[in-house]
Protein backbone atom coordinates (compact mmCIF):
# COMPACT_ATOMS: atom_id res chain seq x y z
CA UNK A 1 0.00 0.00 0.00
CA UNK A 2 1.37 3.38 -1.13
CA UNK A 3 1.26 6.27 1.74
CA UNK A 4 -0.90 8.86 1.20
CA UNK A 5 0.80 12.52 -0.08
CA UNK A 6 0.63 15.20 2.49
CA UNK A 7 -2.30 17.48 2.55
CA UNK A 8 -1.84 20.47 0.39
CA UNK A 9 -5.16 22.87 0.23
CA UNK A 10 -3.92 24.48 -3.06
CA UNK A 11 -4.30 21.58 -5.09
CA UNK A 12 -6.68 21.06 -7.70
CA UNK A 13 -7.77 17.85 -7.21
CA UNK A 14 -10.54 16.88 -4.97
CA UNK A 15 -9.37 13.76 -3.97
CA UNK A 16 -5.43 15.22 -3.38
CA UNK A 17 -7.33 17.52 -1.05
CA UNK A 18 -9.22 14.51 0.96
CA UNK A 19 -7.08 11.95 0.72
CA UNK A 20 -9.54 10.09 3.07
CA UNK A 21 -12.13 10.37 0.53
CA UNK A 22 -10.03 8.78 -2.12
CA UNK A 23 -10.02 5.71 0.35
CA UNK A 24 -13.15 5.39 0.25
CA UNK A 25 -13.66 5.69 -3.32
CA UNK A 26 -11.27 2.92 -3.82
CA UNK A 27 -12.36 0.52 -1.10
CA UNK A 28 -16.00 0.83 -2.36
CA UNK A 29 -14.95 0.21 -5.99
CA UNK A 30 -12.76 -2.90 -4.42
CA UNK A 31 -15.92 -4.08 -2.77
CA UNK A 32 -18.15 -3.69 -5.26
CA UNK A 33 -16.09 -5.25 -7.78
CA UNK A 34 -15.61 -8.20 -5.52
CA UNK A 35 -19.27 -8.32 -4.82
CA UNK A 36 -20.09 -8.40 -8.34
CA UNK A 37 -17.76 -11.23 -9.21
CA UNK A 38 -19.90 -13.42 -6.38
CA UNK A 39 -23.17 -12.79 -7.01
CA UNK A 40 -21.78 -13.52 -11.02
CA UNK A 41 -20.29 -16.86 -10.09
CA UNK A 42 -23.89 -17.27 -7.76
CA UNK A 43 -25.70 -17.09 -10.54
CA UNK A 44 -23.58 -18.97 -12.84
CA UNK A 45 -23.45 -21.84 -10.57
CA UNK A 46 -27.36 -21.80 -9.88
CA UNK A 47 -26.33 -22.16 -6.00
CA UNK A 48 -29.08 -23.31 -4.35
CA UNK A 49 -31.12 -22.76 -7.07
CA UNK A 50 -30.92 -19.34 -6.94
CA UNK A 51 -30.84 -18.49 -11.03
CA UNK A 52 -34.15 -20.17 -11.29
CA UNK A 53 -35.71 -18.41 -8.53
CA UNK A 54 -34.63 -15.50 -10.01
CA UNK A 55 -35.34 -15.72 -13.33
CA UNK A 56 -38.95 -17.41 -12.82
CA UNK A 57 -39.55 -13.76 -10.82
CA UNK A 58 -41.84 -10.89 -12.64
CA UNK A 59 -39.65 -8.90 -11.98
CA UNK A 60 -35.51 -10.44 -11.70
CA UNK A 61 -33.57 -7.23 -11.68
CA UNK A 62 -34.65 -5.97 -7.92
CA UNK A 63 -33.69 -9.14 -6.06
CA UNK A 64 -30.29 -9.46 -7.88
CA UNK A 65 -29.72 -5.49 -7.20
CA UNK A 66 -30.64 -6.42 -3.26
CA UNK A 67 -28.12 -9.51 -3.69
CA UNK A 68 -25.83 -7.41 -5.07
CA UNK A 69 -26.06 -4.26 -3.06
CA UNK A 70 -25.95 -6.55 0.32
CA UNK A 71 -22.69 -7.81 -0.29
CA UNK A 72 -21.13 -5.01 -1.95
CA UNK A 73 -21.48 -2.94 1.11
CA UNK A 74 -20.31 -5.98 2.79
CA UNK A 75 -17.55 -6.44 1.08
CA UNK A 76 -16.88 -2.70 0.79
CA UNK A 77 -17.09 -2.33 4.58
CA UNK A 78 -14.18 -5.31 4.66
CA UNK A 79 -11.78 -3.65 2.07
CA UNK A 80 -12.00 -0.46 3.84
CA UNK A 81 -11.41 -2.10 7.22
CA UNK A 82 -8.54 -3.88 5.90
CA UNK A 83 -6.77 -0.52 4.78
CA UNK A 84 -7.23 1.33 7.90
CA UNK A 85 -6.13 -1.23 9.99
CA UNK A 86 -3.00 -2.01 8.28
CA UNK A 87 -2.17 1.90 7.39
CA UNK A 88 1.22 3.14 8.60
CA UNK A 89 0.95 5.30 11.96
CA UNK A 90 3.78 7.26 13.98
CA UNK A 91 2.61 6.82 17.71
CA UNK A 92 5.13 8.74 19.31
CA UNK A 93 2.95 11.18 20.40
CA UNK A 94 3.35 10.22 23.80
CA UNK A 95 7.37 10.46 24.09
CA UNK A 96 9.15 13.36 25.74
CA UNK A 97 12.43 14.90 24.01
CA UNK A 98 14.25 12.35 26.60
CA UNK A 99 12.56 9.00 25.73
CA UNK A 100 10.45 8.72 28.62
CA UNK A 101 6.91 7.60 29.01
CA UNK A 102 3.89 10.66 29.52
CA UNK A 103 1.68 8.61 32.41
CA UNK A 104 -1.43 7.34 31.33
CA UNK A 105 -4.27 8.87 33.85
CA UNK A 106 -2.41 8.85 36.45
CA UNK A 107 -1.25 5.28 36.47
CA UNK A 108 2.38 5.66 37.20
CA UNK A 109 1.12 6.82 40.86
CA UNK A 110 -0.83 4.06 41.42
CA UNK A 111 0.58 1.15 43.43
CA UNK A 112 -0.88 -2.36 44.55
CA UNK A 113 -1.96 -2.92 47.48
CA UNK A 114 -3.15 -6.37 49.59
CA UNK A 115 -6.93 -7.12 50.34
CA UNK A 116 -7.91 -8.40 53.14
CA UNK A 117 -9.83 -11.27 52.62
CA UNK A 118 -11.38 -13.18 55.25
CA UNK A 119 -12.36 -17.09 54.54
CA UNK A 120 -16.18 -18.56 55.59
CA UNK A 121 -15.59 -21.73 58.01
CA UNK A 122 -18.87 -23.16 56.94
CA UNK A 123 -17.72 -24.54 53.93
CA UNK A 124 -16.03 -27.91 54.28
Amino acid sequence: MTALPPYNPRSRSFFRRYPLFRILITNICIGSMAAAFLVAILLYTDTLGLWTLVSGDSNPVLPVLLLFFSIALTFSSIAMGIAIMTMPYDDDDDDHKDGTKSPVFGLSSMRLAPIPVSTDQRRS
